[in-house]
């Protein structure tokens, strides 16, 4: 199950950068829904996710960090 997140996320996020524009993203993950995981697990999740997006650079062009597209991402598990 791990793994298919990952990469669904890899998916979403890879599909960004035919926008150009870099991100300073806030990422949350919900999973209060899934039972018998450490809840922990979503937080890395989300800090990882939020860490790849706004590191990576979509676009050969600068920015400052003023410049960049303010945005929110909401992963929700059930």
């Amino acid at each position: 199950m791990g793994k298919r997140i990952t990469v669904l996320l890899l998916v979403c996020f890879v599909s960004l950068s035919a926008l150009a524009q870099e991100l300073n993203c806030k990422v949350n993950v919900l999973g209060d829904q899934i039972t018998g995981v450490d809840q922990k697990v979503f937080a890395t999740m989300a800090q990882d996710a939020a860490a790849f997006v706004n590191t990576r650079k979509w676009t050969s062009d600068e920015f400052e960090n003023r410049e960049k597209i303010e945005c929110t991402f909401t992963i929700i598990l059930s």
